[in-house]
Parts: C-alpha cells; structure tokens; sequence
C-alpha cells in the first residue's frame, strides 16, 4: 500500500483547487515530515491519536507552517501578534529566550503539535510539555531547516489573505473572512472540520430537501459570522484585523464593524 501523501490532501488545506508551481515542492517536505514522524520513536503514541488520513493531514498542516513563514502570508504572525498583546509572548507554554521572529522556531512547532492533537480529538488532553511533543517537534525542525534557504515563495496563495485598502465591497470582504476560517492550515483542524462535520449531518438528514443547498449557505454564514475559534476565542472578522495589521486602512475598523446582514457598518 502506497504511504505518499498526494496533491488532493496538500490542496485540502488551501483556498484554491488547482494546484501551483510551489504546490510540488511543499508536497515533497510534507512527505519527508511524515517520514520523520512515522520513524520518529514516538510514532505510536502519534498513532494512537490520529488515523492515516489525520496523519497525512498533521503532515501538512505543520508543512503550512513553513510555506506560511516563507510566503509572508502572515497566518501564524497574526496569531503570534494578537498573543504577544494580549499575554506579553508570542505563543503560550514554552521558554522563548531563544526566539525569533519571522522565522522557523522549535517552540512554534511544539505548540502547532499540541494545538492540532489537541483540536481534532477531544477524547483526551494532552500535555503541551510532554516529552513526544518536544523531540518530535525537533525532527520536524530539522527538515524544516534543510528547506529553508531554498524554499519558494508562493505568491498566489498570498493573493487569497489580501484585500485593497479602497475596498467596500461586502462580499469581498465577506470572501476573506471565509478564506481565513476555512481556508488555512492554521484553522483547519478547528472550524474547517467543525464546519465539514456540520455539514455531513446536513447532508445526510436532508439530502432530499429542494432546499439543501440554502441550508448549507445559511449554516456557513453562522459559523463564519458568530463561531469562536479555539484559538484566543476571536471571530473571524478578529481574525482578518489581525491579518491585515493596524497600518491597513481596513483594519481594525471595517472588520470589526462587519455584519452577517451585508453591510459594513462605520466605526
């Protein structure tokens, strides 16, 4: 049986469907991140976690990260950012006398491990310094350094997490929200699947509903409009100010005034 992880499961994670000229390249270190983590020693304790198909999906959900850093997307910065103001460190838990920003940290690593273990199974908690987080993490980051210097930007995935300081166009907006929530590594293993999940039950309880596809419509405006994430507990629109960053002259401002009855209401 074939292990690979394929271009389908690497596109599950971004907001397009066809896949780039990077798309390769990153598909390739998600397989050496599998690699790492299923000869890693700790690779039962992994599997008793997380099935196959969750493991090729943590593969490339902790690849994201480095594709993130690399790109300047700014997903994982803006959650560093908004932590940093709010518990004066850029992630909890871990020691950060020995952090940079900007680039690949052992600690960010550390954390991403215990945050996706910890979002797609609610079964049991598990500790952010137990001793399989911190050398498994290690290993990542030493494929992570081998990438670094050389890896390529992806462009066209920044396009999607941009929006034009003269845009006043709700649904533009509205699109970029829906692309932070359910269209990132970072919220994938929270109000992606939370959203997936939801919309299985959909499916299977009314699947001959004329209606079915309004249904659908009005459940992803909920969660996109009125869920928190696990993360900070921030809406999505949160989540896009802090994206955008306070010099973009939509942020704070028309994010945080956004509503579900479209329209940008003024600050």
């Amino acid at each position: 049986m074939d292990q690979r992880i394929f271009i389908k499961d690497w596109l599950e994670l971004k907001p397009y469907d066809k896949q780039t000229i990077t798309d390769i390249y990153y598909l390739r270190i998600c397989n050496e991140v599998k690699r790492a983590i299923m000869s890693n020693k700790y690779s039962p304790v992994i599997e008793e976690y997380l099935n196959r198909k969750k493991i090729d999906m943590f593969s490339c959900f902790l690849t994201s990260y480095l594709e993130d850093l690399i790109s300047d997307t700014g997903i994982f910065n803006a959650f560093a950012n908004a932590h940093q103001r709010l518990y004066q460190k850029q992630i909890p838990f871990y020691d950060l006398d020995e952090y940079y920003e900007g680039e690949i940290n052992h600690q960010d690593i550390c954390f991403l491990i215990w945050y996706f273990l910890n979002t797609v199974q609610e079964e049991v908690f598990i500790s952010p310094y137990n001793d399989f987080i911190v050398e498994l993490a290690g290993a990542i980051m030493n494929t992570f350094d081998k990438a670094w210097e050389n890896a390529p930007e992806n462009e066209y995935l920044k396009s999607f997490y941009q929006i034009d300081e003269n845009e006043e166009d709700y649904y533009v907006a509205r699109r970029l929200i829906d692309n932070v929530l359910f269209k990132t590594y970072l919220f994938y293993p929270d109000t992606f699947l939370r959203l997936q999940k939801q919309e299985f039950k959909l499916i299977e309880y009314k699947m001959h509903d004329e209606n079915i596809l309004t249904f659908l419509n009005e459940n992803r405006d909920n969660n996109l409009h009125d869920n928190y994430t696990r993360l900070l507990s921030l809406k999505g629109k949160e989540w896009v100010s802090e994206l955008l960053g306070n010099n973009h002259l939509l942020s704070p401002g028309i994010f945080r005034s956004i509503t579900k009855n479209n329209r940008i209401l003024p600050v």
